[in-house]
């Protein structure tokens, strides 16, 4: 069941990138519908990508791996359900915060 999860999000993340490749090279002048379907997925993506760098640098303890990851488009959508999603509670606090983990002035 967990290589189904991951191969679904691969999927998913090469057909977003294949849409955006194809509307980018292939499709022509687009007008209504189509061209607000189409801005959906290249608004999504550096949003995505934003909130990973952020999410990355405030909660991993070596955040350098995860931010070069943040590049490749729509990774963020692994990055969500293979790193938090999965954190235990004491993860979930930034780790600035941690006990020992951080510089704060409280310990």
């Amino acid at each position: 069941m967990q290589n189904l999860k991951r191969v679904s999000t691969v999927c998913f993340i090469l057909l977003m990138n294949g849409f955006v490749f194809w509307v980018f090279f292939a499709a022509g002048p687009l007008h209504g519908i189509a061209l607000i379907l189409a801005v959906v997925p290249f608004f999504i993506g550096p949003t995505g990508a934003l909130w990973m760098f952020y999410d990355c640098f405030r909660y991993e303890r070596n955040p350098w791996p995860y931010a070069i990851l943040a590049v490749v488009p729509y990774l963020f959508v692994w990055h969500y359900f293979e790193r938090v999603r999965k954190r235990s509670h004491a993860e979930r606090m930034p780790i600035v915060h941690r006990r020992g983990g951080g510089h704060s002035q409280a310990e």
